[in-house]
């Protein structure tokens, strides 16, 4: 059992109050039948999670302790858990009389209801000074068994939660702003490509909004049972698209078959998981397959982009610094998830970073795609009116008006005292020895009927009246 002295908490080390694992014991109940009662009086020794953060995804109860000796003047602390997605989290402590005093709250709950009602799921916990005390946590949840908490005096809980919002609300400002500026570049130059990229930001601030519960502090609506399959549809629409965004810009993907089942495959996975809701098994374990999902899919858009770079079919330096940094925290988070990275505690920071580092490059890559293409047609532009004004036939062309749009040398000799810039003006009115000719007039009107109906046409004209 757990009796030497240096595995107990001491209230006043801050820094172990802000990183308890090196200082919990956990036992697993796979019947999940347990009390605190039996768990209290177990003669079952509780094993040492040795600083990990998580045991991964179980289908046990899982049961933890702390021991804490409040060695400061202060009777009253908080117990915070910092992952926010645990599903239903009991907490445990006696009091001065010995009785059991129980609180619980869960992921998907109205945060109103709480006891203190903070996205992250916090409990009150009130020890004597000077004295010893056992709290015990009963976990049962079919996302992942996490053990990131902290204690913290009143003082601290109010700092870290104001820091806490004001670092998310920068996080989701940045998506936002990212989000509705490649909107406005869709719009402004007529590129719908930016698109991809708002249905990215956006969709990762959605699914981090209702992971991390601020979705209910910015509309008011609970969630409840449709927060998980949401948050599985947010996820999976901001991945879908990021593997769109790359079918983009590299053409070749569409063309290969192998790449085209692994979308299909992607497509398939990622739509099944919030539609799979209604059948137990799969709703139980929905955020396994989650984490699957996205480390499955974070691994084949390194691979992309890292062999599109190397083989010149890719050439942004921003995009592939923008990938490495998303996939490679992807990838850390989900096998943070999955148990084999197990102390590492801002692994949700690093992954924010890593979404808005990748947000960042996919729109300075886009703009770089876009002014590459513009760049082409103005080339294009050049050759064609070069090629256009040096032909011996004369050339114009009409909008549908009679409107001119181009004309070449080769008219302008045949009209009267012309300006230099006959554009936007309308040719049956220009003064030439082609329009002077009624049946000239005849047949552009003749023409324009047949041209409008989808149909090919080749008209000559004569010159003298």
């Amino acid at each position: 059992m757990q009796s030497d002295e240096s595995d107990k908490l001491l209230m006043s080390d801050n820094s172990a109050r802000q990183i308890l694992a090196d200082y919990v014991y956990v036992l697993r109940d796979p019947s999940h039948q347990k009390t605190i009662s039996d768990i209290a009086n177990a003669t079952v020794e509780f094993s040492k999670l040795h600083g990990r953060t998580t045991l991964g995804f179980t289908e046990d109860t899982v049961w933890s302790k702390i021991t804490i000796r409040n060695d400061t003047n202060q009777p009253k602390w908080y117990l915070q858990n910092l992952y926010p997605a645990t599903q239903d989290l009991h907490f445990y402590y006696q009091d001065d009389s010995g009785a059991w005093l129980e609180q619980n709250a869960q992921w998907q709950d109205d945060i109103n209801s709480r006891s203190i009602p903070y996205p992250l799921i916090t409990f009150e916990l009130n020890i004597v000074p000077g004295k010893d005390k056992t709290v015990y946590l009963r976990h049962k949840t079919q996302t992942l068994v996490d053990f990131k908490f902290q204690i913290l005096s009143e003082g601290e809980l109010v700092s870290k939660n104001r820091s806490h919002s004001f670092y998310h609300a920068f996080f989701y400002a940045s998506l936002l702003i990212i989000g509705l500026i490649n909107i406005l570049f869709a719009f402004n130059n007529n590129a719908i490509q930016y698109l991809y990229i708002s249905i990215f930001s956006l969709g990762f601030l959605l699914a981090y909004s209702i992971y991390e519960s601020y979705f209910q502090l910015f509309t008011g609506i609970v969630l409840g049972k449709f927060a998980l399959p949401l948050l599985n549809a947010a996820f999976g629409f901001a991945m879908l698209t990021l593997l769109s965004y790359f079918r983009y810009l590299i053409p070749s993907l569409k063309k290969h078959p192998t790449h085209n089942v692994i979308f299909v495959a992607s497509l398939f996975f990622w739509l099944l998981l919030p539609l799979s809701s209604g059948s137990k098994y799969l709703s139980d374990q929905q955020f396994f397959f989650l984490s699957m999902c996205y480390f499955c899919t974070s691994v084949y858009v390194l691979y992309l982009s890292l062999h599109a770079f190397i083989t010149g079919k890719l050439s942004s330096k921003f995009l592939i610094f923008g990938t490495i940094v998303f996939s490679i925290f992807l990838m850390t988070k989900a096998l943070h998830q999955f148990g084999f990275i197990g102390g590492f505690i801002y692994i949700d920071e690093s992954m924010r970073l890593g979404v808005f580092t990748l947000a960042i490059c996919m729109t300075m890559t886009m703009q770089d795609y876009v002014n590459d293409l513009q760049a082409l047609v103005d080339q294009s532009n050049i050759k064609f009116k070069h090629v256009f004004n040096n032909q011996q036939d004369g050339l114009c062309i009409l909008d549908t008006n009679f409107d001119i749009v181009e004309i070449n040398n080769e008219i302008l000799k045949t009209i009267k005292n012309h300006d230099t810039n006959l554009k936007g003006q309308n040719f049956l009115s220009v003064q030439s020895e082609l329009t002077a000719n009624t049946k000239n007039k005849t047949k552009l009107n003749t023409a324009l009927e047949t041209v409008l109906t989808g149909k090919k046409t080749q008209v000559e004209f004569h010159v003298r009246p």
